[in-house]
């Protein structure tokens, strides 16, 4: 049986007067009637004293540079329109405080004339937690602009650490490249003279990159410094005769004397050489990095690999040193694994064929530039542009003596 037009009445009531929210009904002749929340929310101790009131009048100030009589009225024209509109209002209460409310004015007709029922939805506590969530994410900003700053400025201490000028060695071309893929990276390399004709040489790379990363790789750098006074290389070219150091010896020593804190899994591979120009010896020994090449002067390529294990995993760990005579027009070439195992936009990886071809591509070519102009293939080939790990490359060129 359908509810009769009273039973509707009834129920309308209930729900009106039940409301939480502050709910009334108004026409042109102002308020008709109101539920118990609106009162409670306007303070006002007596229906009678809103009865006849314009809604507008409850906001006397102007609602965006507009009189509230104006606004209101422009707002009553589109719910009539449309048949409802919600909006957003300050109302002042009759104790002369103010509230933010969000307004859902609905068209009706109240005995064949038109009119409205209102719904107000208090936004007193919205509002506050909103200013409250501005605040902090202004707090936030702030943070992040000064961490930002903290993170550019230990960023240009890390830069400075790396070498500024190529080591003078007649017979040897060398330049490297280094990109971290954050602000920080835990790659670090370094290239030195030992003597008139031999220059010493690292890679090195933290697992990880960020903050942890960069602060293990510099404290590292700082211990294979053959300038720092704690450093074991300088110790290494102080104790022998001719100013020459042993790389299995570097990387047995930095692998006990590293205070490795194992909760923090951070391994380190490293690559350290040697290279003698006057007997075009290289030495080279190899903790877990990866395999580096030589390119020959005909475009064909060789992998020097070691059998040393990473940095941190035991304090026995022992290693052992590589040696090979190099050729006139060979290019070595040492790189980070953040440079193959770049991906491209279907997962494949740059590869170490990518790397050898471009060196062999670039025979001769001025060996600075080639080394230098790597990044821009290397780019091109990551998607969406971006490295996920830091890439560093350390290339040398044995050239004529003249």
């Amino acid at each position: 049986m359908a509810p009769t037009k009273k039973q509707d009445t009834d129920l309308f009531r209930l729900l009106f007067e039940a409301a939480a929210d502050p709910h009334f009904i108004f026409d042109k002749a102002g308020v008709i009637d109101c539920n118990n929340a609106t009162l409670q929310f306007l303070n006002v101790p007596d229906k009678k004293q809103l009865l006849g009131k314009q809604p507008s009048a409850l906001s006397p100030t102007s609602v965006e540079g507009v009189d509230s009589l104006m606004n209101g009225s422009k707002m009553e024209a589109i719910a009539r329109r449309d048949g409802w509109h919600r909006f957003e209002w300050q109302h002042e209460k009759f104790d002369g405080t103010t509230a933010p409310v969000e307004v859902t004015l609905n068209a009706i007709d109240i005995d064949g004339r038109p009119g409205f029922l209102c719904v107000w939805h208090d936004l007193t506590e919205h509002k506050r937690r909103e200013q409250t969530l501005i605040a902090l994410n202004a707090e936030l900003e702030s943070a992040n602009a000064k961490l930002h700053q903290d993170l550019a400025a230990a960023a240009a201490i890390q830069r400075g650490l790396l070498p500024k000028s190529m080591p003078d060695v007649i017979g040897v071309n060398s330049k490297y490249v280094y990109l971290p893929c954050d602000e920080l990276g835990g790659d670090f390399l370094n290239v030195f003279k030992l003597n008139d004709t031999s220059i010493g040489f690292y890679m090195l790379d933290v697992s990880g990159h960020g903050v942890p990363a960069a602060l293990l790789s510099v404290s590292i750098g700082h211990l294979l410094s053959p300038f720092a006074e704690a450093s074991i290389v300088r110790r290494q070219m102080e104790e022998s005769r001719n100013g020459l150091i042993t790389p299995q010896k570097i990387a047995a020593e930095l692998n006990k004397q590293i205070d490795w804190d194992h909760g923090v899994l951070q391994l380190v591979t490293m690559l350290a050489g040697t290279i003698d120009r006057e007997t075009c010896c290289l030495r080279l020994c190899s903790a877990g990095h990866p395999p580096c090449i030589i390119v020959k002067s005909d475009g064909h390529f060789r992998k020097i690999e070691g059998e040393g294990i990473p940095l941190g995993v035991s304090s026995d760990a022992s290693y052992s040193d590589v040696e090979l005579t190099l050729d006139i027009g060979d290019k070595l070439i040492l790189y980070s694994d953040g440079v193959t195992e770049a991906k491209d936009s279907n997962g494949v990886e740059f590869g170490l064929e990518r790397l050898a071809g471009y060196f062999g591509e670039s025979n001769g070519k001025d060996f600075s530039e080639s080394v230098d102009s790597f990044l821009s293939p290397l780019k091109e080939w990551v998607t969406p542009g971006k490295f996920k790990d830091d890439v560093s490359l350390l290339g040398f060129e044995i050239i004529e003596q003249r």
